[in-house]
């Protein structure tokens, strides 16, 4: 579990996206490949979204060890496919949340242990966001965005730590607090789209902390999830009228990608 803080470093992602290529092409010859692509990913999304949530249900069903290992096994190599597409269209919001989620396959093949029903919630969801994220190609910039930046705030510094280098390690920018007054004074001064924080502070909640930061001016777009150190309650069902919220047992991958759903879900 995070909070027992056992790793120093973290694995990288499976199917990362290579390093930029030299620019040879022409620019004209370039935007007519990269619309042709775009084009082609957008018909495919239908697809692409079937492929990943039978794999998903593999997993979840899988009656043994071995049989789950294959669906991750699986999964990954999917998003491979999906990385390296992203990449030559220029679509860094499919990038992130590929990588994201390569690196929380990657991590669970190496610790199956960690495998609980929230893992099976954040595929989920993960699946969702990518198909979201496929239909929405259409209207993707011409150029790659820059990313974000995601704000963590924990009292437990070893764990923000671990959750700012692995959004760092998927190429999102990240910085953690061990305080709210330290966190807000930074919000106020950059421009974060994305917090991260305990669900209890001794001052208040979570969300007291959240609809403070996302009172200031220019602030309205931040995203938000909440951390708690309570086990999941049994029969838990996510809800749009609830606040984001992930209970233990998670990893350090597992937040990084249910904190990019949202942040994509609501963009």
């Amino acid at each position: 579990a995070l909070a027992q803080g056992r790793r120093q470093a973290l694995p990288a992602a499976a199917g990362s996206a290579p390093a930029p290529k030299p620019q040879s092409t022409p620019s004209g010859e370039k935007q007519f490949i990269r619309g042709d692509l775009r084009k082609r990913m957008v018909n495919n999304a239908p697809v692409v979204e079937g492929q990943l949530r039978e794999i998903v249900q593999t997993f979840t069903g899988a009656p043994d060890g071995n049989l789950r290992m294959g669906a991750l096994a699986q999964l990954n190599s999917q998003l491979g496919d999906i990385i390296h597409d992203a990449v030559d269209g220029d679509l860094f919001d499919i990038i992130m949340m590929g990588r994201a989620l390569s690196r929380m396959i990657v991590d669970l093949e190496q610790h199956p242990e960690e495998i609980s029903q929230g893992t099976v919630r954040s595929f989920g969801t993960a699946v969702i966001t990518i198909a979201n994220l496929y239909r929405r190609i259409g209207s993707a910039p011409a150029e790659a965005e820059l990313p974000g930046l995601a704000v963590i705030v924990l009292p437990n510094p070893q764990a923000g730590q671990l959750i700012s280098a692995s959004f760092i390690e998927v190429g999102f920018p990240a910085v953690n607090f061990s305080t709210t007054e330290a966190a807000a004074s930074f919000v106020l001064e950059n421009p974060a789209n994305l917090i991260i924080c305990a669900e209890q502070w001794d001052e208040g909640t979570g969300q007291d902390f959240f609809l403070r930061c996302s009172a200031l001016e220019g602030r309205r777009h931040l995203r938000s999830l909440y951390l708690s150190q309570d086990a999941t309650p049994a029969n838990f069902t996510p809800s749009p009228d609830t606040p984001p919220t992930l209970y233990l047992p998670y990893t350090a991958e597992e937040v990084v990608v249910n904190a990019l759903a949202r942040y994509y879900h609501r963009k």
